[in-house]
């Protein structure tokens, strides 16, 4: 991919990132509001992701990514990892309900495109608090 290309795709990627912070229903959203946000034609965006659905699954995979990120940070609690694996629940709960919607609309992209990207950001996390319990036993 070009540079111009990459930076297209990252400008969608941006744009999509900051409508769906500040929307109340991100499935309002349009391709059109989008593409006038980032200065583009709709047919950029198809062109990068071919539906609304993938664009949204890969911003909201980001936005997961960066969240499984800070998990790696519950450092504190890698000696015991039964409060490791609690910490990690509560923030993912946390996360989840600051953004149920976003929570949603994943969940139901995975469940019905068979696309489990967004669970592989959490597997290293799990696996890690599995580890330790079994080496604690």
């Amino acid at each position: 991919m070009t540079s111009k290309k990459e930076e297209t795709k990252k400008r969608i990627i941006e744009v999509t990132s900051d409508l769906l912070d500040s929307v109340e229903n991100p499935e309002d959203m349009t391709i059109r509001q989008i593409a006038e946000e980032a200065g583009i034609g709709v047919g950029l965006i198809n062109y990068h992701f071919t539906s609304k659905e993938k664009l949204m699954n890969e911003v909201i995979s980001i936005k997961m990514e960066s969240m499984a990120g800070t998990l790696e940070k519950l450092e504190e609690y890698k000696g015991d990892p039964i409060k490791y694996l609690k910490e990690m629940l509560i923030n993912m709960s946390d996360v989840a309900v600051k953004n149920r919607r976003l929570s949603k609309m994943s969940i139901e992209y995975d469940l019905l495109k068979g696309d489990f990207k967004i669970c592989l950001y959490l597997l290293p996390n799990l696996c890690k608090s599995r580890i330790s319990l079994c080496s604690t036993s």
